[in-house]
């Protein structure tokens, strides 16, 4: 959980500063005991060192000594001993027998009831003669008979003595530090203090932390369930909750279960999955270049590209057609992960399916007869390869450089690929692709890491040996360097052998397979092992898995997935895989370096993190809530509820719990797709927003964050980058700076004026009236006519004093060919108390006489009134003296010329000489409700960030209050409307779009017809103005741009 200060200020533009709270540090008397601690403590292990060596015979204690002298620190269990096995030290003699105070038994008995269970059942798979980790310094004998449990106590027993520090080394081994096999034994399991105990017992017990991964969020205060619903909201359905949604937050926990569950469902769902999908696999690096044009095997799109190549030339490689192809096919595994999801198959369908997911496109050079609605290339079904057809006799191709492949007859080798799921896709060997001498363990490597959680490279240290890494006598297989990882990644990498290096399938002449040329028919002469009828190759270790040979090898990847989909770890794998897309970071490995900063918070949060995958994995194998296994929506729905997900604050200042969760809860960062999709549900607009009908919709939606400023705000391209930043940095900041300035007027216009407030998503309670000054007022259509005048009346409460009273006509305009404009005309005004007694009357001619403020180039005095012209800033004032407190009642006769479909629009307002109360309290509550849209703070009028926000408010719109003219939001340059940020802007609100277009389908605003719709956008009061600043100022807060 990050703890943040979040300054905020914004002065000639909004700017934004990023800090942290510094880690807690002790105070001198803290550190003087803690050294002082560890001064004693040092010099008991030295005291103890020398008893045991006295112990010794005089070699085994030079050797020692010798150890002690040449490393500083304690040799990972995974290094090799320096020595040859015959040369190591003497066994050092058993410890005496201890006793356990509270239960009398012994540390032999100990160890036979509880530890060697753990050495045979999870130790002795690589610490044993001939495993992988044979040549540590810990090697055990298997069995479970006396003799063997001897000999293995005796093991650990010398461990003990060896190294300094080994108790503690060892608990940090088996917890994964710097360890080849991982976690063994998690912290707080019952495995982990069974050790813990019988290392007490042999006289090495390692200190008990302070936080376990049990107590780890006892001093940390959840968020609400509100709060948690509207992150939820926000990540699944890319919006904020309904209020219905919000109700269900009464059933208590089983509400809020069913509630988050029920927004997984629409596009922004599917979104979710796409992106979760591809921030693991990064598929869509391809997402333009996956298949081969000039490619023979999928024959139907070799005969349609030439055919579009003939027509088109080289033109057609940039054609929609090609894009909606390589979109189809590259999109494949995210759609089948999707399809999987959303339809509440069971998660190991993504391995499993028989079936490819592909759009109109891919199924059409697929030769499917999947059946589409429309040509809608994101529109995916389940579909088939048919038209598949490898190399053979029968085969008449013909390439031409002008117009690539022809494919003259398809011959008769058309086979039927056995399909796996994600793992056959094309875009996944693609995008994992292989070479003669990598042979398929890049796509094995990440087969284990995706679907089973193991990290083959991480599995044993890289050797450095100079002997081992000069070996050429197939190293893989008989160097036990190398053989550490390979012994269990190349049975994997053999599962692929029916797929080449681009990951067509049986891809050599006659398909027969894949293997490489050059070992079939070494280019020197030399013997080649291969034998016709091989499928994989003779110097590697036969496909398989675990130990499980390939049955068939017509079916071996099909084999290989429902494998993985039986193993244990898959599901421990898919909660790996789905923690980031709903918690923002990766989930934590142990540290490395015992020496590293923030140690033992890093080795805390990774055991922590641990304990909950195991424990959300066996929710997901058994079915969550007695539901379907390996339902999807059920662990998303569980890591939202997680105290990982909801953690709000920490109440002590324990800094190892600090560090252990400095990336739990509700800080993470949005990524650039996850702020896109959240600005255009909260506020309607999108930045950037493209509706083309081009190819670019193909790569990206089209918005700036994802396209222009993509990697610049951290996101991933999926080839180059593939990690998200996870903080903030300047550049960022003045990326998210950019859109709220670009967005904010562009949200103002469309709310307060171009929707009705019924249609409005933000700003329901003002209008372009409601200054802080406004005693009252309305804004009214004028449906009279000269003959037949219309008076509009508006009523409030006014103190006595000088008012200022404002005429303002809000949608003037003139067309200068016509020689014809939209005008109004306000004959008289007249004030009357609550008893319906005149107080004052005005008519407006006499006006000309006294002190107003008006604009003369957009309206003048007539011998009936005053006019108001056809022009944007039409603007009178004067004053009015009120002698007596009370409610009033405000009648303006008026009258008008409509033109166009818009009938004249005319705003009158009364204005104090001060705030008014009424109005000041109006726009504290507008602010709390942005506060719970924006930032998701339910705030009181009266806190702290509403006031803030206020200041702001009125001290912008004071600048502009003392102006004789009236002003407009879109002026230029002071308030430019970007009217093509966003090409959607006015759909909903006209039915012809302002755009414009070319036959190549690219689209741009048209501006001429866009300035006509939004018309003049006055803003006679100064409000609109205050409010898009307000809006970019709270666009650019720390809990805006994180979720």
């Amino acid at each position: 959980m990050r703890a943040w200060w979040w300054r905020r200020c914004f002065v000639a533009a909004v700017t934004t500063a990023f800090g942290f709270y510094p880690a807690a540090q002790a105070d001198d008397a803290t550190q003087r005991g803690e050294r002082a601690a560890s001064e004693q403590a040092a010099e008991a292990g030295r005291a103890a060192q020398a008893a045991k060596a006295a112990f010794h015979p005089a070699h085994l204690r030079a050797s020692v000594a010798h150890a002690s002298a040449t490393r500083a620190d304690p040799a990972p269990m995974s290094h090799v001993w320096h020595a040859d096995k015959a040369a190591r030290p003497p066994p050092a003699i058993i410890p005496r027998i201890a006793y356990s105070k509270a239960t009398g038994e012994s540390s032999a008995t100990y160890f036979d009831d509880h530890i060697d269970g753990i050495i045979q059942g999870q130790c002795i798979a690589c610490h044993v003669e001939g495993g992988t980790s044979a040549n540590t310094r810990i090697v055990f004998v298997a069995g479970s008979d006396a003799s063997s449990r001897r000999s293995n106590q005796q093991t650990l027993a010398d461990f003990l003595s060896l190294v300094e520090g080994g108790a503690e080394l060892l608990l940090n081994k088996v917890q994964g530090v710097s360890h080849g096999g991982g976690v063994q034994l998690q912290a707080g399991s019952s495995g982990f203090e069974h050790m813990r105990t019988w290392l007490g017992l042999v006289g090495e017990e390692a200190i008990a932390p302070g936080v376990t991964p049990e107590t780890l969020f006892d001093s940390v205060r959840m968020v609400s369930h509100e709060r948690t619903l509207r992150r939820a909201a926000l990540l699944f359905a890319a919006r904020n909750p309904t209020a219905e949604e919000l109700r269900a937050l009464a059933e208590g926990t089983v509400g809020i279960r069913r509630a988050i569950r029920n927004l997984m469902q629409g596009p922004a769902f599917h979104d979710f999955l796409i992106r979760a999908g591809n921030d693991r696999l990064f598929t869509d690096r391809h997402i333009r270049s996956v298949l081969d044009p000039n490619s023979e095997y999928f024959v139907r799109l070799a005969q349609l590209m030439r055919k579009g190549r003939v027509r088109y030339g080289d033109d057609f490689y940039g054609s929609k057609w090609f894009h909606a192809v390589q979109f189809g096919v590259a999109r494949a595994p995210l759609e089948l992960i999707a399809h999987v999801v959303e339809n509440d198959l069971p998660y190991t369908e993504i391995l499993t399916a028989d079936y490819i997911m592909a759009n109109p496109f891919a199924a059409e050079i697929y030769d499917a007869p999947t059946a589409f609605e429309n040509d809608d290339p994101f529109d995916f079904q389940p579909s088939a390869i048919v038209g598949y057809y490898g190399k053979h006799e029968s085969k008449i191709t013909r390439f031409n450089q002008r117009y690539g492949l022809h494919v003259i007859s398809p011959g008769t080798l058309r086979m039927d690929i056995p399909l796996a799921g994600v793992l056959n896709t094309n875009v996944f060997l693609h995008r994992y692709p292989s070479t003669a001498t990598n042979r398929n363990r890049a796509r094995a490597r990440w087969t284990y890491y995706h679907f089973l959680g193991v990290d083959v490279e991480k599995s044993a240290p890289r050797t450095t040996d100079p002997v081992a890494l000069a070996d050429t006598n197939n190293p893989t297989l008989h160097n036990s360097a190398c053989s550490v990882c390979h012994a269990a990644l190349d049975p994997v990498a053999g599962a692929f052998q029916n797929y080449g290096n681009e990951g067509y399938y049986r891809e050599n002449y006659g398909g027969t397979d894949s293997l490489d040329e050059f070992y079939k028919e070494p280019p020197d002469g030399a013997d080649t092992l291969y034998v016709e009828g091989d499928t994989w190759y003779r110097d590697m270790r036969v496909p398989g898995f675990e130990g499980a040979v390939v049955p068939d090898a017509d079916y071996s990847l099909r084999w290989l997935a429902n494998r993985i989909a039986e193993d244990h770890r898959f599901a421990e794998a898919a909660v790996r895989f789905w923690w980031p897309a709903v918690m923002g970071t990766e989930m934590a490995e142990a540290p490395e370096d015992q020496s590293d900063v923030g140690f033992a918070g890093r080795l805390l949060a990774a055991n922590a993190q641990a304990l909950e995958m195991t424990r959300l994995a066996e929710r997901f194998r058994q079915g969550i809530g007695g539901k379907r296994p390996y339902n999807v929506k059920n662990l998303l729905t569980d890591l939202v509820l997680s105290k990982w997900f909801r953690a709000g604050a920490i109440t002590d200042d324990d800094p190892t719990r600090r560090e252990a969760l400095r990336n739990a809860g509700a800080e993470r960062l949005l990524t650039p797709e996850e702020l896109t999709r959240k600005t255009a549900a909260v506020t309607g607009v999108e930045w950037g927003r493209i509706r083309p009908n081009t190819n670019l919709r193909f790569v990206h939606n089209g918005s700036h964050l994802e396209r222009d400023y993509r990697l610049l705000y951290g996101g991933i391209d999926s080839a180059g980058v593939t990690e998200r930043a996870p903080d903030m940095t300047a550049l960022m900041a003045s990326v998210a700076q950019r859109q709220a300035l670009e967005l904010s007027r562009m949200i103002v216009l469309k709310e307060l004026y171009l929707l009705r407030r019924a249609e409005r998503r933000l700003f329901g309670s003002v209008d372009v009236r409601h200054s802080p000054a406004a005693e009252f007022g309305r804004v009214s259509s004028v449906r009279g006519l000269r003959d037949s005048p219309q008076t509009l009346v508006t009523t409030g409460a006014m103190k006595r004093g000088t008012k200022t009273v404002t005429l303002a006509f809000l949608n003037g305009v003139w067309d200068e060919e016509q020689r014809k404009g939209r005008h109004a005309w306000v004959d008289r005004i007249a004030l009357k108390d609550s008893a319906g007694a005149l107080v004052a009357s005005v008519e407006l001619e006499e006006l000309a006489s006294y002190s107003t403020s008006h604009n003369g180039n957009c309206g003048h005095f007539t011998d009936d009134g005053y006019q108001f012209h056809g022009c944007e800033a039409a603007l009178l004032r004067f004053p009015l003296t009120i002698e007596a407190d009370g409610d009033y009642r405000l009648e303006v006769v008026t009258w008008g010329e409509r033109f166009g479909d818009q009938l004249p629009r005319l705003a009158v307002s009364v204005d104090g000489d001060g705030i008014s109360a009424r109005q000041a309290s109006r726009i504290k509550a507008q602010l709390a409700a942005l506060h719970w849209s924006l930032l998701g703070e339910r705030v009181a009028t009266d806190s702290a960030d509403v006031q803030e926000a206020y200041a702001l408010f009125t001290d912008v719109w004071r600048q502009h209050h003392d102006l004789t003219s009236g002003s407009r939001l879109c002026d230029w340059p002071a308030g430019r409307c970007l009217l093509n940020v966003d090409q959607a802007f006015f759909e909903g609100i006209v039915e012809e779009q302002p755009l414009k277009g070319n036959a190549d389908g690219w689209r741009w605003v048209d501006w001429p017809q866009a300035q006509e719709i939004i018309g003049a956008t006055p803003d006679p009061f100064h409000v609109a103005q205050s409010w898009a600043v307000v809006l970019a100022f709270l666009m650019t807060d720390y809990r805006y741009l994180h979720l």
